[in-house]
């Protein structure tokens, strides 16, 4: 892998991992409020005990695995699986609530409005994606743009009937 998109992975990672580092450690810092924002979700009632343990150790456990390359994979699929698991829930909430549900987030993302979570959340998840891009190396157009492989018919190697549009 070429050096740019090493550090392009590096610096996609970090910011990724400093993100949920934040969000889960906003929210184990005031741990009952966080709870009782969760318990007046229409949509989490009843479960908001679980929740309020799982998210945040789940967001620790992503920043953790983020920061070493042989799991960055996974959490950056893990991420984009969660940025719009969010993101679905609050447009959700903004959709169909008939009542004015506080944010369950502390920390940095405090001070955002519901559309102002989205977009962030769109951000992260672009970047993620990018960075998902990147590591599976198929950003480029060149991979779908190659010359067609010669194939062997009857022991004997013959250009494909393709081959002959790209001689």
């Amino acid at each position: 892998m070429k050096l740019w998109k090493e550090i392009v992975l590096w610096i996609i990672g970090i910011l990724i991992a400093l993100m949920w580092a934040a969000a889960a450690s906003g929210k184990l810092t005031d741990l009952e409020d966080f709870q009782s924002q969760l318990g007046q979700s229409p949509l989490l009632q009843g479960f908001e005990e679980t929740i309020t343990w799982m998210i945040p150790y789940g967001e620790l456990l992503l920043a953790v695995v983020l920061i070493y390359p042989a799991t960055r994979l996974f959490a950056l699929y893990a991420s984009v699986f969660l940025l719009s698991l969010f993101t679905a829930y609050i447009v959700a909430i903004l959709r169909f609530s008939y009542y004015d549900i506080p944010c369950a987030c502390n920390g940095f993302a405090a001070g955002l409005s519901w559309k102002g979570h989205v977009i962030f959340n769109i951000v992260f998840m672009a970047l993620a994606i990018a960075a998902i891009f990147i590591y599976e190396e198929k950003t480029t157009w060149r991979c779908f743009m190659r010359k067609p492989k010669k194939i062997l018919y009857n022991r004997v190697w013959l250009p494909r009937q393709s081959d002959r549009y790209f001689s």
